[in-house]
């Protein structure tokens, strides 16, 4: 998607639906992924996200930044843990949508505790 539809890779309304749904969906097999591999959030913590896909949907680059006041971010040693998870989970998720050529999607997210 993009501001510029002659710049955008999902032009119509249909294929940005589409794409959306697949971005959420990536979102929540992750947070499933971080709950299966026994990761807990304390609290809930905030994230922008910046996902990088080859025109296969295989993930190139997944980029994060947790947002927030210091006392709100995660400490550096469970950031390296979800770092190591994630590094785990892209390495065999393949999104389901391809494009002609790579791709990105971003957005903030709010990663929350279990209840």
């Amino acid at each position: 998607m993009h501001s510029d539809t002659s710049l955008a890779i999902f032009k119509t309304e249909t294929e940005q639906d589409v794409l959306l749904q697949a971005y959420i969906k990536l979102l929540q097999d992750f947070g499933q992924f971080l709950s299966n591999n026994n990761f807990k959030w304390e609290k809930p913590t905030r994230c922008f996200n910046r996902i990088y896909f080859s025109s296969n949907g295989t993930t190139d680059y997944f980029l994060f930044n947790f947002l927030g006041k210091i006392e709100d971010k995660p400490t550096e040693n469970i950031e390296k843990e979800f770092q190591r998870i994630l590094n785990v989970f892209i390495s065999d998720y393949k999104f389901p949508l391809t494009a002609k050529t790579k791709f990105a999607q971003c957005s903030p997210t709010t990663y929350m505790p279990k209840k």
